[in-house]
């Protein structure tokens, strides 16, 4: 019975020692206090207002193509200036029947939208005829670069381009795209150039064909961040 009376005893004392809240969290009761984290809550007056500016540096690779509304802003239209680098190589040059370009395209992608999906609108392709600086901002003319009274094409176009089937933005990883028809003769010309390897740099091939300027000349509600021209 001795034996068993201390068994139940220390039992007990196991049980005691285990209830003991005076016993700190491992970990918490032998972190420095210097190091103890504190939460608390509290608010901070933040003041904000909109400056209106001239124009901001136009830094980057992107363009935006549009029109929408915005309560705050009013109308919003975006356009751009861009040029293009040259295709390395002509790949099946001697297979080209009569040596004759049939079509050309220019090919804008985005990879979603603002605004309506279905808000008709219009894109006008303008030629650039004069070299780009390095180092231009938002508010540049196009007219000092463009030759605005001979666009090379027009073509009309809904934000979700019900040209394309589900199937093949699927193929092309959900990524949209205007297919923009040019003249042939941009595509004729550059074949004979490249044929006299008229072209061996990008200096000469931007001499050629500077760039263009791509703006919409109709409608509004739709606004397309282009990844790619």
């Amino acid at each position: 019975m001795r034996t068993k009376g201390f068994v139940i005893c220390f039992i007990l004392g196991i049980i005691f020692y285990s209830c003991d809240d005076t016993i700190s969290r491992v970990g918490l009761g032998i972190q420095p206090d210097e190091d103890k984290i504190s939460v608390f809550d509290t608010t901070v007056l933040i003041g904000a207002r909109t400056i209106e500016v001239d124009s901001v540096y136009a830094k980057t690779i992107y363009g935006m193509l549009g029109e929408i509304y915005d309560p705050s802003y009013g109308v919003i239209k975006s356009s751009y200036i861009c040029q293009y680098y040259p295709s390395i190589g002509f790949v099946n040059i001697d297979e080209i029947i009569d040596g004759k370009i049939d079509s050309v395209r220019l090919i804008v992608s985005y990879v979603n939208f603002y605004g309506d999906s279905l808000a008709p609108m219009e894109a006008t392709i303008y030629p650039v005829n004069k070299a780009l600086g390095d180092h231009y901002y938002t508010n540049a003319d196009p007219k000092d670069f463009c030759d605005m009274d001979n666009p090379l094409a027009k073509y009309s176009y809904t934000a979700r381009n019900l040209n394309v089937s589900e199937e093949i933005l699927q193929q092309n990883g959900w990524l949209y795209f205007l297919s923009i028809p040019l003249p042939d003769e941009i595509g004729q010309e550059y074949l004979e150039k490249v044929k006299k390897n008229d072209l061996p740099s990008l200096e000469d091939f931007l001499d050629f064909f500077p760039g263009t300027y791509i703006t919409t000349t109709f409608g509004t509600g739709s606004m397309l961040p282009i990844d790619a021209t």
